[in-house]
């Protein structure tokens, strides 16, 4: 902190006693440039925001807030615990597995160029590793499929196209795709035989067939081509679906395009 390191060699005990109450703890690293002999130290605070006065500065480990009567181990605990993390840039992938991420600050970024990804320093003094983080990237499909009697029809698994995607993202034959945690950008267009002379759309919706898509784009008459765009961020492993509707040429096939970009 401001130029001071601070190293503990030893278990610190720090008084925190009982309240009448509520009240907000605040334990880390207090940089004091009144002190001399020790500038920054291990102290526990309290308030409802950390007080300092002029010059002081204060790096937070712990937060947790304890209730009148209630018992210290009982009280909400809070550990963000920052570190320091450099960035640096590689330009290989496989260059930097060789490295040994001890070498580097535990949390340390670094960016593999030619992969276009980040890696972080991480695991354990005896058990290191680079943690890759999430790729970005891209998804292209095709699919020509029969619309029978103009039903709202799922769309079957699409053809990949191109790909430079690291497999997040798995397509099934039943047309379901799924998509691993992320920001995606997912596009859907229907191509129609002829001109639209009636109802038609393309929408992106759950693979259930859900009555509400999540997007749709509907054809105007005398258009041929229609495309939907869906921003979207996956927290977990979610899966999704095209359908589309034609009133225009029934019996002949339309074309499907997919379109699934990785942006995060």
């Amino acid at each position: 902190m401001n130029g001071f390191g601070h190293q503990i060699d030893a278990d610190v005990t720090l008084s925190v006693p009982a309240v009448t109450s509520t009240t907000k703890y605040h334990i880390g690293l207090l940089y004091d440039p009144a002190n001399t002999n020790l500038p920054v130290k291990l102290v526990v605070l309290k308030g409802t925001t950390v007080p300092l006065t002029a010059g002081q500065v204060f790096l937070p480990l712990h937060m947790f807030v304890r209730q009148s009567g209630q018992t210290l181990a009982a009280a909400a605990l809070y550990s963000p615990r920052p570190r320091v993390q450099p960035r640096l840039v590689v330009s290989s992938a496989d260059d930097l597995q060789q490295m040994d991420p001890l070498m580097f600050l535990n949390g340390t970024e670094i960016l593999a160029t030619d992969v276009r990804r980040t890696f972080r320093a991480s695991g354990s003094l005896a058990s290191p590793q680079w943690v890759g983080g999430p790729m970005q990237g891209y998804w292209r499909g095709q699919r020509s499929t029969a619309m029978a009697n103009g039903n709202r029809s799922a769309v079957l698994g699409f053809t990949v196209s191109s790909a430079d995607n690291d497999s997040w993202m798995s397509m099934a034959d039943s047309g379901v795709f799924t998509l691993d945690a992320g920001i995606y950008e997912i596009t859907a267009t229907m191509v129609l035989p002829q001109k639209a002379t009636g109802r038609s759309f393309v929408e992106i919706g759950s693979p259930d067939g859900g009555a509400e898509p999540y997007a749709r784009g509907a054809f105007g008459s005398g258009e041929d081509r229609e495309s939907v765009t869906f921003p979207t961020k996956v927290t977990s492993s979610t899966g999704y679906r095209i359908y589309g509707f034609q009133t225009t040429g029934k019996q002949l096939a339309p074309t499907f395009s997919l379109n699934v970009v990785r942006v995060a």
